[in-house]
């Protein structure tokens, strides 16, 4: 049996295919290959709405 995990976030998408008894990860996959900056401050994390 195989399991499909996946994380939608506001910098990538993230997916995994993984293989339930042994719970080895066949094949992951994410887009953009590169997460986007966020930008950090005291209490907050926002990103620049023109990247998007």
């Amino acid at each position: 049996m195989y399991l499909l995990g996946y994380d939608i976030g506001s910098s990538t998408i993230k997916v995994a295919l993984v293989e339930a008894g042994t719970q080895q990860v066949v094949a992951p996959a994410q887009y953009p290959d590169q997460e986007m900056d966020i930008l950090s401050r005291q209490r907050t994390a926002e990103q620049q709405p023109e990247v998007w």
